[in-house]
């Protein structure tokens, strides 16, 4: 009898406070009714679902509220349409794509959607015209020093070297000076 009024007091509680409060609920408490009910108010409540009460319709509730949820969700239970609507929402997604899903269409919906996915775009979709998506949103938001730092970072670690002065170039950019630290 004690349960039952404690699980109903954490059900009121995620009722009236949403769903990031499903963090503080005890694991004996988390049913598939209340973790449902706190995914439904935000997708971001996933991240504490037990693993086995994660379904298939719980995971695309929580991916098409969340930005930054792909990566709660099983990789048994990613499906490429989840994948896709995830990368559609936030570009950085990407990462938690599995190898099988990813196209040169989806990576670039990624890029176009934030540069910074350029990191997770595997070698061989990296085309001259992907990166350069990359590199003109990443420009966008080369205000400071520190975003300075992240592009040179982005532009020397993730653009293939045959494609960096041929970039540069189209894009109108000075190349890092590789020889500056000697």
């Amino acid at each position: 009898m004690e349960d039952d009024l404690e699980y109903q007091k954490y059900l009121t509680k995620v009722k009236d406070s949403g769903g990031w409060v499903l963090e503080f609920v005890p694991l004996k408490h988390r049913t598939f009714e209340l973790c449902e009910i706190a995914v439904t108010q935000t997708g971001y409540a996933l991240e504490w679902v037990p693993e086995h009460l994660k379904s298939p319709e719980l995971c695309n509730i929580a991916v098409n509220d969340g930005n930054w949820v792909l990566g709660f969700v099983p990789e048994e239970l990613r499906t490429k349409e989840l994948c896709e609507i995830a990368v559609e929402k936030n570009g950085w997604q990407l990462q938690h794509v599995p190898k099988d899903f990813k196209t040169i269409e989806l990576c670039e919906v990624a890029v176009s959607n934030s540069g910074w996915a350029l990191e997770f775009v595997p070698e061989e979709f990296k085309t001259l015209e992907l990166c350069k998506y990359a590199i003109e949103d990443c420009l966008k938001w080369n205000d400071n020093l520190l975003r300075k730092y992240e592009f040179e970072n982005l532009f020397e670690k993730y653009v293939p070297v045959e494609v960096q002065e041929e970039l540069a170039e189209k894009c109108d950019i000075e190349l890092p000076d590789k020889d500056k630290g000697r």
